[in-house]
């Protein structure tokens, strides 16, 4: 949260789990996020990426534009390589990030 503060423009990536198969590639704004996570989809991390977004849009730090790419993790473990999947959907968000950026 800290990083996206003072910008109106932010692309965030994330991995998640429950949402698809390994690899699928989902994109988001904070809403479809915040939606998303009372359905029981969850952010690999502790602390969750719509959980974030709530805490920035109640303190009004919520950039003017957010985009949310989240891949679908096979396995979180730490230390552990991607799969071929998650890999090649990686090569595919960034992509789609640098189309966006140039859009």
């Amino acid at each position: 949260m800290n990083a996206w503060t003072g910008f109106d423009e932010v692309v965030l990536v994330d991995a998640c789990r429950g949402a698809g198969p390994p690899g699928s590639v989902h994109r988001f704004g904070p809403d479809d996020v915040e939606r998303m996570a009372r359905l029981q989809h969850a952010s690999t991390h502790s602390v969750g990426v719509a959980a974030a977004i709530g805490l920035a849009r109640a303190l009004g730090t919520l950039p003017f534009r957010l985009v949310i790419y989240a891949i679908e993790a096979q396995d979180s473990t730490d230390g552990e390589a991607l799969s071929p999947e998650v890999d090649h959907a990686v090569h595919q968000v960034v992509a789609l990030v640098m189309h966006d950026a140039h859009a």
